[in-house]
């Protein structure tokens, strides 16, 4: 707002305090038989400051009084360099209003006389009066139209420009959205879609307008929408993104999608949730495919050594066998299952750089032969550590030959300091050697070698895989099938 706005609403303000207020006072006690009175007076002030407020209030801050402007200055709520011009506008107002009150009086003194003397004191001074009053009302009812005129153009342009505003928000926003290339949905507290992204919308094989509003199941499929509502109520209940994997069956067949659900909202209710939405199709292909060459190439391995060593044939795999029923016993993670099943299959790779007389002649080996064997271990450790799998098989070569009482190779380990994968195959590597028949004895039954690992618990072997090795036999019927061991692996 411009200063010489500002000053001539000052102005005009001051100029009608004077005059409406003042000018009253004045004629309520230069006639008293006016009719207006000391309440009229009174009033007249405070209505003359009310249409003034109304009229030019918005334009200037309505002060009409240099107390109102030093106070303000005072409070930090006015900028000293206008207080001056503020004062000389009030003056030169008040000056005005002094001017045109004293005329207006001496002639509406000469009037009353002689309206008097023509028609009667009394019916003058009640006709002014009502006059007065009209013109008052009339002035007060223009200002509070005016004023709220402008009020209501005010809200209605601030209305209009923040609807500009927020429609250049939103089209950003869906310009952003839908310019990324991972999936973006809104999921409401009721498990619907409000809203969705094109490439989630191309993920699930459909189109925005055909999963908004929908409920999961239907937007997604059954299967999928259980996986998405308890990520959903995990992600509002801990108020923290949660993750997880999704099977979608789009356009291209069933596409493997990483899911991240962030819940956001209003505080304190955060009842909507965030997902986003990555197709990792190509990655787990690629990963299953190294998977499966891993496996091959682990399988060809395991028939040289068995080759080398026909009196041991088959025994990794029955260990990896046996091994991969205790993790699963003993409901360990997958990654820790695969571990235990690829290092129980390589577990005698390092053999292939023992001589062979040891290896294929009948009887007891001697102390230096049973080294050679032991050494293999160590060595099909070495052979594996450049290889790289998905969890410590090298490491958990290496540490077959420790004890649970830190007696054993190479590194005296104890306990928990003993990787569990290489704790479980220790047990199953014993448990296949007690069980399986030799050229010198025969295997020992299931039972049997059960109890003698039970013996070992606690020195040798860990109690808690011992336990789970135990149960496996005695609550899985695992003693029929085990009790094939050593004949080969799906042979009769």
């Amino acid at each position: 707002m411009s200063m010489t706005r500002k000053l001539g609403a000052e102005f005009l303000g001051t100029f009608w305090l004077m005059f409406g207020g003042c000018g009253s006072a004045v004629l309520a006690a230069a006639v008293p038989d006016l009719g207006i009175g000391l309440a009229g007076a009174s009033l007249a002030f405070g209505l003359t400051v009310l249409t003034m407020a109304y009229a030019v209030g918005h334009i200037s801050g309505g002060h009409f009084n240099p107390a109102v402007t030093l106070g303000l200055w005072a409070g930090g709520r006015f900028p000293a360099g206008q207080i001056v011009p503020y004062w000389i506008a009030r003056v030169a107002g008040a000056i005005a209003a002094g001017v045109t009150d004293e005329a207006a009086q001496r002639t509406y003194l000469r009037n009353l006389l002689l309206a008097t003397a023509a028609r009667g004191r009394r019916t003058a001074l009640v006709a002014i009066s009502l006059l007065v009053i009209v013109g008052l009302a009339a002035i007060l009812v223009a200002a509070w139209r005016h004023g709220t005129s402008r009020r209501e153009a005010l809200a209605a342009r601030r209305a209009r420009e923040l609807a500009v505003r927020l429609d250049v928000q939103n089209r950003f926003l869906e310009l952003v959205t839908e310019s990324q290339p991972v999936g973006l949905a809104v999921l409401e507290a009721d498990q619907g879609v409000s809203w969705v992204n094109r490439a989630l919308s191309a993920l699930a094989g459909s189109d925005a307008a055909g999963l908004t509003g929908k409920p999961v199941a239907n937007a997604f499929g059954p299967l999928p929408a259980r996986v998405i509502d308890d990520a959903a109520r995990q992600a509002r209940a801990g108020q923290a993104t949660v993750e997880s994997t999704l099977n979608l069956a789009g356009p291209k067949g069933q596409a493997v999608v990483r899911a991240q659900f962030v819940p956001f909202g209003t505080e304190p209710t955060v009842d909507r949730v965030l997902l986003v939405a990555e197709e990792v199709t190509p990655v787990v292909e690629a990963r299953e495919k190294r998977v499966r060459l891993m496996r091959q190439l682990v399988a060809t391995l395991v028939k040289v050594i068995d080759r080398r060593d026909p009196f041991a044939a088959d025994h990794s795999a029955w260990v990896s066998t046996v091994a991969q029923a205790i993790a699963e016993e003993m409901e360990l993670e997958p990654s820790i299952v695969e571990t235990v099943t690829i290092a129980g299959q390589l577990m005698n790779l390092g053999k292939i750089l023992v001589p062979e007389a040891p290896l294929t002649r009948g009887g007891r080996l001697t102390e230096a032969e049973l080294g050679q064997v032991r050494e293999s271990l160590r060595m099909g450790a070495d052979l594996v550590a450049g290889v790289e799998f998905d969890g410590p098989v090298a490491a958990t070569l290496r540490q077959l030959h420790e004890r649970w009482d830190d007696q054993g190779q190479p590194d005296g380990l104890r306990g928990d300091g003993i990787l569990l994968p290489a704790r479980i195959i220790a047990v199953a590597n014993a448990f296949v050697g007690m069980v399986s028949p030799r050229s010198w004895r025969a295997g020992l039954a299931v039972g049997n070698a059960v109890d003698r690992l039970m013996t070992d618990r606690g020195q040798i072997f860990d109690p808690n895989v011992v336990l789970a090795l135990a149960n496996r036999v005695a609550n899985r019927a695992a003693a029929a099938e085990w009790s094939r061991i050593g004949e080969p692996v799906g042979g009769a």
